[in-house]
This record gives structure tokens, C-alpha cells and sequence, in this order.
């Protein structure tokens, strides 16, 4: 004999519960789970919007009395209450265990009409149909939840999405947009066929709903200790708009596994603070390519969470699935990777007829770092990105594109959205004096180059295309932090700053 929850044996008792937060063990089907729930949402979900904070998903847990009763019992009561068979399928792996069928019925099993439980949960979900609602944060929301339940829990998650459904309200079509996007595969195509019976019936969509498990991958980054068999992982999105960044712990001692993940919304502070960090402890600080990034991510994804701190556990819980479902913008499929381009050469041909004069400025410097360029008129932009890695000394080891009026170019890439930058020449991208584009490198420094295009001439007889003809101060280092971070290091001295050399430039030039 054990006690149990009274409302289980008396039935679907139709009133509304007490509602509080807990943490408890449970052991469903022999296994020890632990369920404690991620108190309040990270705050870089919560505090986008000035408004009341998000309600927890650990308010979704029932506190009713209690009474005696053995397991034959409960599941005697439960059926005769008219409990869903999902539920009773469910209760039925427990078998002679009271103790933990006593629990999963007091903490996660229903307590009331089934029509209720639909309805209750989904008046938390209308915290989402706000405007300017973040896309991130429902995705938060309904990631924790479902990491209360098990594998063997899709039954009645199936179950609660129909019954969420027959209310036909607009909450539904929230939760199930993320369900389908963090939920697990069995529950996706449920989640899915939701959304569409609901459209169908003309219940409008969230604002948000393009925005679940997209973005753009911006830049990756960290570090590995291997003393302490751990490495970081950092990596940039912009999602809807808004970067954002997933750093990620991985233990290599237990199966390199993720063993503490969270989200930040300051990409650019984020960034400097793991550098301090890794410059502490005395760690190599390392920019990885979308191939580095993604091999590791790949290989963490499919390892077992490494997690030990019941915090940890519910941290990772909570954002390992936002981050699994962008998976695919970060891992590059194998039949998909692009072929590295061609080499190009900057130095002149005996054909160039006519050239473009640049006056390029990197943005946000004080005084300004800018070069004048003259730059073959037939030269592509994938052309122009090595002329202006060598006129301002970068390393050409970061992701980097151009800003047109007629799109994005880089490397191509189908996931970033990148067109071929060695497809469009100069003179197709900026025609005339006075037209303009961004040259962008680094997505985690966002080193912003302006490009103005002074002068459309014919080529002087006798001097070699591209030169450099003029500029003012050295560029800075690579990997320094981005403008701010780089004057502020010139202010306190830490860095010395060179000097500016159109000769050392042209020569540079000639020999690549």
C-alpha cells in the first residue's frame, strides 16, 4: 500500500488543480530520470520585450491530495475516470511499482478532464501570440516541457496535440509550430499536420512562425582544454534579425557529450569574454570554418548529454534542441559542400582597359582607417576580396561577403544565402561614380569595410593593376575584437599600432 493522489483514484476530478514548481526523480520503465524543470526562461529570451516575465513551464505541475491505494488501484481508477488510452498505456509500463506510478500521476499524469488539461495548457502558450514576440523564447517554453516526459511519453504528447486541436484556438497553432521544429521525431509530423488543419480552418499563423528552428550562421569560435578533456564551442546566429549565440561545454571524458549549454544575446561581448577567458587559463583561442564548427557540433549532437548538476541537465535540456534544429545551418551535408574557388590573382592583365577608383573605410574607426584603391574594372568581387584582405593586412581566415544592391555575395553557399562572388564583376556591382557596397569580414568582429566608388577611368598607360595609392593608419590585427575592442586595446597600450605603407601594400599585391 502507498499514497497516492486522491484525484487519481477519485477521477477526473474537473477542477482546476494548485499549481507549483518542483523537482523530483522519477523512475519510469526502471530508468532514473531527473525532472526538475528550468526554473524561468534564460534572460536573453525574457528580456527582448519590456513585459511581464514568461511563465514557467514548471507552473504545469499538480500538487493534489493525498490518499492510499496500490498500483492495480490507481490504474483501476484511472480507467474508470475515462483517462485517454495513451495514458492508461503509459501507466501500464509501471507495473507493480506504486512508488513511481504514484508519482508520474501526481507530478505529470492527468488530474482532470482531458479537455481542461488541453485548455489550461494552452492559455500558457498565449503569452506567444504577443506582438514582437521572440521566436527563441517559444521555442525555450516548449523545448522545457516536453523534457518532461520520456521516450516513452509520445503517445500521450500525440494525444494532447489532438485534443489541443478540437479547441480550434490560435495557441494551438503556436505550440505545435515548436513542436514540430524541438519536439522529438515521432511527435514532429503530428505537430505538423497540425498546423496544417489549423491554417486550413483559417486559424491564423503566429508572426513568428518562419523564424522557428531558421537563421543564419554568422561565425564560430573557442577553445579546447585538453587537460581537462573539455572544449568550447561557441556559435553565432541571427535569428529573426537578432544575433545570438549558443556556447556549448563538451566533456570528452564522458562520451563528448554536452555537458552545459546556454544562450547569450551580445554576440560582440559574448565573444571578447570567452577570449579573456581562454587568455586566462592559457588556452589557444580559435576561429573554426562552418566545417570545423559543424563536425564538432555533429559529433556532440549524437553523443549522451554529459551533464551532472541538476541545473546543468535542465539547461541543456531546455536549449539543446533550438540548437539540434539549426543543425543544418551549421553541419555542411557532404554531397552539398561547396568546391573551395579557384585561386585568384589580383595582378594586373595586359587586357585592362578601364579601372575603378575605391575609396574603402573601415567603419567605426576614429580617426578613419581607409585605403584608395584602383581596381581593374572586369575584376570580380571574389578578385576584390583578395585585394582588400592584402590592403588592409587580413589573414583571410574568417567567413566574409559583400553587400550589393542586388544581393549578398561570398563563397557560395545555399545555407547563407550567398551567391558566387566570382560571378559578378566590379563593374556589374557598382557601374558608376558614386555607387556603393559592403565588404564584411569576420561575422564575430564585424570588421565593415564601405566602398565608394570615386572615379570609373581608362587605364593609365604603364603602372600595374590594383595599386594601392593611398590611406591613412595601419590596419588592425587580426582577431582583435571588432572597432570598439580595437581602440579601446590602443588607448590602454596593449597594442602598438604600425604604420601605414602604400608601397609595402602594392608590393604585397604584385607578389600574390
Amino acid at each position: 500500500m502507498l499514497t497516492a493522489c486522491e484525484s487519481c483514484i477519485t477521477g477526473w476530478s474537473g477542477q482546476r488543480p494548485n499549481w507549483h514548481h518542483r523537482g523530483v526523480d522519477q523512475r519510469a520503465g526502471g530508468r532514473k530520470r531527473h525532472l526538475s524543470l528550468v526554473p524561468d526562461l534564460p534572460e536573453s529570451a525574457a528580456t527582448d520585450r519590456d513585459e511581464t516575465p514568461l511563465r514557467a513551464v514548471s507552473t504545469l505541475i499538480p500538487v493534489p491530495p493525498l490518499v492510499e491505494a496500490t498500483a492495480d488501484d490507481l490504474r483501476r481508477r484511472l480507467a474508470e475516470s475515462g483517462a485517454p488510452q495513451p495514458f492508461l498505456d503509459h501507466a501500464a509500463r509501471f507495473g507493480d511499482d506504486v512508488e513511481a506510478l504514484a508519482v508520474w500521476l501526481r507530478d505529470y499524469g492527468p488530474v482532470f478532464s482531458e479537455k481542461q488539461w488541453a485548455g489550461d495548457l494552452l492559455d500558457h502558450w498565449s503569452q506567444f501570440l504577443v506582438p514582437g514576440t521572440d521566436a527563441i523564447a517559444a521555442e525555450q517554453f516548449g523545448a522545457a516541457f516536453l523534457a518532461m516526459y520520456d521516450d516513452d511519453s509520445v503517445g500521450m504528447i500525440k494525444h494532447l496535440i489532438a485534443e489541443a486541436v478540437e479547441t480550434g484556438r490560435r495557441e494551438t497553432v503556436a505550440m505545435a509550430r515548436v513542436f514540430a521544429s524541438v519536439g522529438p521525431i515521432a511527435v514532429r509530423s503530428a505537430a505538423l499536420a497540425a498546423v496544417e488543419q489549423l491554417l486550413a480552418a483559417e486559424v491564423p499563423d503566429v508572426e513568428w512562425a518562419d523564424d522557428v528552428g531558421a537563421g543564419r550562421l554568422l561565425s564560430a569560435y573557442g577553445w579546447s582544454d585538453p587537460a581537462q578533456s573539455e572544449e568550447m564551442l561557441v556559435l553565432d546566429f541571427e535569428i529573426a534579425g537578432r544575433p545570438r549565440s549558443f556556447s556549448v561545454l563538451l566533456d570528452h571524458s564522458r562520451g563528448s557529450g554536452v555537458k552545459a549549454c546556454q544562450l547569450h544575446g551580445e554576440i560582440g561581448k559574448t565573444r571578447r569574454q570567452f577570449e579573456v577567458r581562454a587568455t586566462i587559463a592559457g588556452l589557444p583561442f580559435m576561429t573554426y570554418t562552418r566545417t570545423q564548427a559543424g563536425n564538432i557540433l555533429a559529433a556532440a549532437l549524437v553523443a549522451p548529454i554529459a551533464a551532472r548538476r541538476a541545473d546543468d541537465i535542465e539547461q541543456v535540456n531546455a536549449l539543446l534542441p533550438l540548437l539540434r534544429s539549426r543543425e543544418h545551418l551549421v553541419v555542411v551535408p557532404a554531397a552539398v559542400v561547396p568546391m573551395p574557388p579557384a585561386p585568384t590573382s589580383p595582378r594586373q592583365s595586359t587586357r585592362v582597359s578601364r579601372v575603378h577608383r575605391l575609396k574603402v573605410t573601415l567603419t567605426h574607426t576614429r580617426p578613419p582607417i581607409w585605403r584608395r584603391l584602383e581596381v581593374p574594372s572586369t575584376a570580380t568581387l571574389a578578385e576584390l576580396h583578395d585585394i582588400l584582405q592584402v590592403a588592409f593586412g587580413w589573414a583571410d581566415s574568417h567567413l566574409w561577403m559583400f553587400e550589393t544592391p542586388t544581393g549578398e555575395y561570398g563563397r557560395p553557399d545555399p545555407e547563407m544565402g550567398f551567391m558566387d562572388a566570382g560571378r559578378i564583376t566590379l563593374a556589374d556591382a557598382a557601374p558608376d561614380a558614386g555607387s556603393a557596397l559592403h565588404y564584411v569580414y569576420d561575422f564575430g568582429d564585424d570588421w565593415r569595410h564601405s566602398i565608394v566608388v570615386e572615379a570609373v577611368e581608362a587605364a593609365a598607360v604603364g603602372p600595374r593593376y590594383p595599386r594601392c595609392t593611398g590611406g591613412r593608419r595601419a590596419a588592425p590585427p587580426e582577431d582583435s575584437g571588432g572597432a570598439e575592442t580595437y581602440e579601446d586595446l590602443l588607448a590602454a597600450g596593449s597594442i602598438v599600432a604600425g604604420r601605414f605603407s602604400a608601397a609595402a601594400i602594392n608590393e604585397r599585391l604584385q607578389d600574390s
